[in-house]
């Protein structure tokens, strides 16, 4: 074989997704990273499987077993496996067998002379041709007088930038990486492409059945990435996301199968794995809301019960400064805290009986009425002081909780507890001085918080507005 075809061939194995070629189920899959490599790299296999199933791996080379061993997959179904070829490793296509009970997925994957700085030179000369000959299909349709969509030149970008990073990773020597990123840009040219003759009402003859089910799959593919994302925030936050986990992964294994259908041309069946597939998908999006629909309750909980432990400090505040903002002020901000604190109450109501959405409405005019209170006081210095004291206590609440998610993760928090300690320092200094009678006094102290409210057209110790004393 001559070398420039064993570059094309290296080049398009690179370019065929890691999927199995075969797969009896969905419930097993196999795959590796690269498709190509050179004697004495590492191969690392992977797919999925039944939780806590054992995957037999044969590695073969025209029927010869090179590579034989056991691993067990994780309780989310997840395996892994390293196998380093030798020095002396043949060139050749080597067949991958995972076998767990009755399921089968096999792969394959090629061991060849060819350099990856030449493979990675060709995808970049492909990855350029692709994009001209995008822009010229996007230019005859503009030259017709269609409309492309912001989408088109959205990816003809994407597609630009991923050229320009993948010359950058050759220049750097880093190969496999500029292969990678001039894959990322043929799809983004590709994807232009078929935006824009769908917008110019031109008949695709290019876009067969096999590349509109290969469409599905990249849309569904790209909705398990963006499901996935979400499990992270979710799983921080306490939920278990392990049920949601196995139906991206079916889904995922589902759509790896479709694409071996797909490029064997079984047309149907791989229609029927991508409707699997999506249903998967659904459901996993389904078991989301539900988590979410707790996440946003135990939100709501904790900020009723943070408003109402600041509504009571408040009020406390307001009995020990009342001979400095006067009785009418005192009553008119007591009377809005208690308004406050009858929603706070109807709305722990409306979360037992689990009108959640009654509940966030009843807790947002709650807020509003305590932020009326604290601005009903007419003195400007009292009425800021008492806007800091409430920034620098919510933030004290923010940064608690804050120590007890680092402590439950096993995380240094000595540093938030000392923030916490430096605030509550400043916070009793400042309303000593307000209690004495210097708001102006106290602001200042107040802004070395930086969390200071604001005044109604005043600043900090601006004398313009409010005299620091007892007006």
């Amino acid at each position: 074989m001559n070398r420039k075809l064993m570059v094309v061939l290296a080049a398009a194995l690179l370019l065929v997704p890691t999927a199995p070629l075969v797969l009896a189920t969905a419930g097993l899959t196999v795959q590796t990273g690269p498709k190509y490599y050179n004697a004495g790299d590492a191969v690392t296999i992977r797919g999925t499987a039944p939780a806590n199933a054992t995957v037999h791996l044969n590695v073969t080379l025209a029927l010869v077993v090179v590579f034989s061993e056991n691993v067990t997959a994780n309780a989310t179904g997840v395996y892994q496996k390293t196998y380093t070829l030798p020095a002396t490793a043949a060139t050749g296509i080597y067949m991958i067998e995972a076998t767990s009970g009755a399921l089968t997925a096999e792969t394959v994957f090629m061991v060849t002379t060819v350099s990856t700085d030449e493979v990675a030179n060709s995808l970049i000369e492909v990855a350029v041709k692709s994009q001209l000959l995008a822009e010229e299909t996007i230019q005859a349709i503009l030259d017709d007088g269609y409309t492309v969509p912001a989408a088109v030149n959205a990816s003809m970008t994407h597609g630009a930038d991923a050229i320009v990073e993948a010359e950058a990773f050759y220049t750097q020597g880093q190969y496999m990486a500029s292969a990678q990123a001039a894959q990322r840009a043929m799809v983004h040219f590709k994807n232009a492409m078929i935006l824009a003759i769908r917008a110019g009402k031109i008949p695709d003859e290019t876009l067969d059945e096999n590349q509109t089910l290969t469409l599905h799959v990249n849309k569904l593919k790209s909705e398990a990435e963006r499901i996935s994302d979400v499990l992270v925030p979710l799983s921080d936050s306490g939920k278990n996301v392990t049920e949601i986990e196995v139906q991206v992964a079916s889904a995922n294994a589902k759509l790896t199968n479709a694409t071996a259908l797909i490029a064997d041309g079984d047309y149907e069946a791989a229609a029927a794995a991508i409707k699997e597939a999506r249903d998967d998908l659904h459901d996993a999006m389904q078991l989301i809301k539900d988590q979410l629909k707790e996440v946003r309750k135990s939100l709501m909980e904790q900020f009723k019960e943070r408003l109402r432990a600041r509504l009571n400090s408040t009020e406390t505040d307001l009995e020990s400064l009342g001979q400095h903002i006067g009785l009418g002020n005192m009553n008119t901000a007591k009377n809005h805290l208690g308004a406050a604190n009858g929603l706070i109450n109807r709305a722990e109501a409306w979360l037992k009986n689990g009108k959640d959405d009654d509940a966030l409405n009843d807790l947002g005019e709650a807020l509003d009425e305590f932020n009326q209170g604290l601005g009903a006081i007419d003195n400007n210095g009292y009425a800021l002081g008492m806007k800091n004291t409430n920034a620098i206590r919510a933030q004290i609440q923010v940064l608690e909780k804050m120590v007890e998610k680092l402590k439950a993760h096993g995380l240094d928090a000595s540093a938030v507890e000392a923030k916490i300690q430096e605030l509550q320092t400043l916070l009793e200094e400042g309303m000593g001085m307000m209690e004495n009678g210097d708001a102006n006094g106290a602001n200042s102290i107040f802004g070395k918080s930086g969390y200071m409210g604001r005044g109604r057209g005043g600043t900090i110790g601006n004398k313009g507005h409010g005299n620091g004393k007892n007006d």
